[in-house]
């Protein structure tokens, strides 16, 4: 072989060193791209992961919350219709009509939350009555926690509904509740059993 043949097979084999270890340098830089981009992934998922479970963790809590808000209004609600709910025919007939309510004014209260000054107090019914005439009884919804709210004044739905149920019977806007199986229609009940032919 000529020396002009091996000089150029020496250059050929430099420049393929020199391309190999070019090509192994990109393909290491390529793989040190790809890992950082897989570690900033990994690091995204995992953040996205925390949040969705502060997330899912704030909405177990405020599901809790709303939970223990709705059987305290429950109970509160069974608890005033019992006891003081049967005056509520009385006050209303006071508030429409007039009349001496001395012996109502000191007893009959309903405890209430007062969103603007964010705490629970008593009102007094009558008062709390003559607020609902004046407003004309207002259809109001219910929120998830069994609640309606009257300005700033929240209160248990059942116990509003009682109130307005009664209010509307002694105006005469109402029938009362029928409770015998009379006024049911045959066909606003299904059918669970077939009849045999």
């Amino acid at each position: 072989m000529s020396r002009i043949a091996k000089e150029n097979e020496r250059y050929l084999a430099r420049v393929k060193a020199s391309m190999d270890r070019e090509r192994m340098h990109q393909l290491e830089r390529q793989q040190e791209r790809e890992a950082a981009k897989q570690l900033r992934q990994n690091e995204r998922n995992e953040a996205r992961e925390m949040r969705n479970d502060q997330r899912n963790f704030e909405k177990q809590q405020r599901d809790e919350r709303n939970m223990k808000i709705t059987q305290s209004n429950e109970r509160y609600s069974d608890m005033w219709i019992a006891t003081t709910g049967l005056s509520v025919s009385q006050v209303i007939s006071l508030t429409l009509r007039g009349g001496d309510a001395g012996h109502l004014l000191n007893r009959l209260e309903l405890r209430v939350y007062n969103r603007s000054s964010k705490t629970s107090e008593d009102i007094n019914l009558i008062n709390f009555m003559k607020m609902l005439h004046e407003k004309s009884l207002p259809n109001l919804q219910v929120s998830q926690r069994g609640q309606v709210t009257i300005d700033d004044i929240v209160i248990p739905a059942r116990v509003y509904f009682f109130i307005k149920y009664h209010w509307m019977l002694s105006t005469g806007q109402t029938q009362p509740y029928s409770l015998n199986n009379e006024n049911i229609s045959p066909s606003s009940v299904a059918i669970t059993t077939k009849s045999e032919d």
